[in-house]
């Protein structure tokens, strides 16, 4: 691989971001002349393999019956919005995954360690190296917003009651099973993302300072290993 290197772009902070993804299932949504719009937008790429949201990040049904979906929505910037169908159904009930970025995050670290045993072999004094299985981690410091409060209620907590003034929420026992990527960018072009799946987050709550920024982590494990995504030349 040959560049130049004096005329490399400095990659920063600005230029990468980090997106969750939270299932939602059976979701009941109504459209018009077969244009649907999600509740929960925008959509996250389900299948991991592209740079964009697809048909097939979407599941759609009608009855009993599966709905062809024929193209994505986007709204003006971009963003994966609703989906349309080939048939006439006015009421469908969607499976998609709603893509979140955690806010205000102020940092995120991949950790990768492998597990490894040195093996001793007859008849000579190298020794060779074993891989074996991964443990994959990854770590977000944030810093909470007036909004904050509603990623929260999506990633780690369920709804327990509804009042006529107010709802009640409960932490969650057993986490959520997400999808995630990092993207790396240069202005509007795309350089390539990493996904994550199967991925799980422990519960964090805020910690608070005088004087400071309310702050708090968001840590998570992978179980299955990243795929790095590039567009082609």
């Amino acid at each position: 691989m040959l560049v130049d290197k004096l005329a490399e772009t400095i990659l920063t902070g600005e230029n990468v971001g980090f997106f969750l993804g939270i299932p939602i299932t059976g979701e009941n949504i109504t459209g018009t002349s077969g244009e649907f719009m999600v509740k929960n937008p925008p959509i996250f790429p389900r299948s991991c393999n592209s740079l964009s949201v697809k048909p097939e990040d979407v599941t759609v049904t009608s009855g009993e019956s599966t709905v062809t979906v024929t193209g994505i929505i986007e709204d003006d910037e971009g963003r994966a919005v609703g989906f349309e169908t080939d048939g006439s159904e006015t009421t469908v009930t969607a499976s998609y995954v709603e893509e979140l970025e955690p806010f205000l995050a102020q940092g995120v670290t991949v950790d990768i360690k492998q597990d490894t045993k040195e093996v001793s072999i007859l008849n000579n004094a190298a020794k060779l190296t074993a891989y074996a299985g991964m443990t994959i981690t990854i770590k977000s410091d944030q810093i909470l917003s007036a909004n904050g409060l509603e990623q929260f209620k999506k990633l780690m907590f369920y709804e327990e009651s509804s009042g006529t003034s107010e709802s009640v929420y409960r932490l969650m026992d057993k986490p959520l099973n997400l999808y995630g990527y990092m993207t790396f960018h240069v202005a509007d072009e795309t350089l390539g993302r990493i996904y994550f799946e199967n991925v799980k987050m422990s519960p964090s709550l805020p910690a608070a300072k005088a004087g400071d920024n309310l702050t708090f982590d968001l840590e998570m494990t992978v179980a299955e290993t990243p795929k790095l995504i590039l567009p082609k030349e």
